[in-house]
């Protein structure tokens, strides 16, 4: 691949100065570079990683919650209001609080944690049992990952993780 250098060329006492040289790319390595978002969606926790996590994705998760809370609340407030200058200003604050809350499920996506509740805070890490993809679930008031599901089951019914042990979930 070609890429268009910036540099400027000597102008031509006669005439407009000459177009950019074209530059080389360096060689690049053979493995292609990884996002930080691609990273931890290929994240797979094991029980002891994700209780780990959470002193982190916890304090994402609670205020994901409050501002998922503030978002229901302004969205109601606008329902009832009318064109003018306080509907406007509204509306600026909701797009406002949108965008944080967006933000804030963008932070807890990067720590490869998915984001299962708005409303009550619950999150979920990617684990194996086995050779199964595993979900280990976590919701905010809890000290610790307390349940797991079959993460391609149509049935998401949680099981308790004393069915699982650190060395089985991986």
């Amino acid at each position: 691949m070609v890429r268009v250098g910036r540099t400027r060329q000597p102008a031509d006492v006669n005439g407009p100065p000459a177009p950019p040289r074209k530059q080389a790319e360096p060689m690049s390595s053979p493995t292609p570079a990884v996002s930080a978002e691609a990273a931890a969606a290929a994240k797979v926790f094991s029980l002891d990683e994700a209780n780990r996590a959470l002193p982190y994705v916890s304090r994402v998760a609670v205020d994901i919650a409050e501002v998922y809370a503030q978002v229901i609340e302004l969205r109601a407030e606008l329902e009832g209001l009318d064109d003018g200058e306080l509907r406007t200003l509204t509306e600026r604050e909701y797009e406002a609080t949108m965008d944080r809350l967006g933000g804030l499920v963008d932070e807890l996506h990067l720590t490869g944690a998915e984001l299962r509740d708005f409303e009550r805070g619950r999150v979920e890490f990617p684990g194996r049992l086995g050779h199964r993809r595993i979900m280990l679930s976590w919701e905010a008031g809890d000290s610790a990952v307390t349940g797991w599901h079959d993460a391609e089951a149509d049935d998401d019914t949680l099981h308790p993780v004393a069915d699982l042990t650190s060395a089985d979930a991986a």
